[in-house]
């Protein structure tokens, strides 16, 4: 389950940037800015989603005593979870919100069996990503 965590949480990253660097006209600018923040977090030197792929080996692999997954293999992984390319700025974020809706979803299926440890990190992931996806349904304004 954690290897799938990851897959998604490369996914979103990757589709932040894509959604960053691909959004044009006159909402560019807070389009882009927007995706920068779902990406990086409130800082542009944060990097909240590379943290918490490493918080998530460090704790749930490591402190498991488990080795950590390939990094390959997970990137290989994440590509199905990518969102589709799209031209369109408002479906680019409904995509992204449907990802971090997925990745909810995961969270809250791995919570019952995690430990202490694994369900405080896997709550500030959920906590930081449900803000994200209430954001972007204002920004989309339908849901996903």
């Amino acid at each position: 389950m954690y290897e799938k965590l990851l897959s998604m949480l490369y996914a979103l990253k990757l589709g932040a940037s894509d959604t960053h660097y691909w959004v044009k006209g006159d909402s560019f600018w807070g389009d882009h800015k927007f995706a920068d923040y779902i990406r990086n977090g409130e800082d542009d030197d944060d990097h909240i989603l590379d943290d918490y792929i490493d918080a998530i080996n460090e704790v749930c692999f490591l402190g498991a005593k488990k080795p950590t997954p390939y990094s390959k293999d997970i990137i290989e992984a994440a590509i199905k979870y990518i969102p589709v390319k799209v031209s369109e700025e408002k479906l680019m974020f409904h995509n992204l919100g449907k990802l971090i809706y997925d990745i909810l979803s995961l969270i809250e299926n791995i919570i019952p069996e995690a430990s202490t440890g694994e369900a405080n990190l896997l709550g500030n992931i959920a906590q930081d990503l449900q803000q994200r996806y209430g954001l972007i349904q204002k920004r989309v304004s339908y849901s996903v």
